[in-house]
């Protein structure tokens, strides 16, 4: 998702002893990715679809999941978000999304 830190990521997974194909190497099949810059990504894995949304620990169903990917600091850390909200209320995404952004973009390196 970060083409511009991918050195950056092979030198992380180097220290830890840990082979890079045991991370995904590209976008999901299925998810959309809005490049906001070339640390902030904004994804959407659609319903019944396994993608960045589904990574972590959040079990696809029939709702698509939305978020957001960011990198922050100088050593970057990855934030990710994953939102997934009941019918009638998906619309507030955006705007949870966009908070965190936000404020993620007026705080000093690490303070999340």
């Amino acid at each position: 998702m970060f083409p511009a830190y991918k050195a950056f990521f092979a030198g992380v997974s180097e220290s830890f002893d840990m082979p890079q194909s045991e991370f995904p190497s590209g976008p999901y099949p299925a998810d959309a990715l809005t490049y906001k810059s070339n640390r902030v990504v904004e994804y959407r894995t659609p319903a019944h679809s396994d993608g960045l949304g589904t990574y972590w620990s959040v079990k696809e169903n029939e709702s698509p999941i939305d978020g957001v990917a960011m990198l922050i600091g100088d050593d970057p850390d990855l934030l990710l978000l994953s939102v997934r909200l009941p019918p009638g209320q998906d619309r507030l995404a955006s705007a949870i999304i966009g908070h965190l952004e936000r404020e993620a973009a007026r705080r000093p390196s690490g303070s999340f």
